[in-house]
């Protein structure tokens, strides 16, 4: 347990920050990877739209 403890706290900021990048990724109009979502929920839409 506490092996992985440690591993979280090393690296719990990368896996946060790739979530991140991937979820920005899955909002743009071109699909990057084989998944498809066809309903975006409001809120990336509106993440979008003030980051441009």
């Amino acid at each position: 347990m506490k092996k992985i403890k440690e591993l979280i706290l090393k690296y719990g900021s990368s896996l946060a920050a790739f979530a991140f990048v991937v979820n920005a990724m899955t909002i743009n109009p071109n699909c990057h990877f084989l998944f498809h979502e066809p309903s975006v929920p409001a809120e990336l839409n509106e993440f979008r739209s003030r980051n441009r």
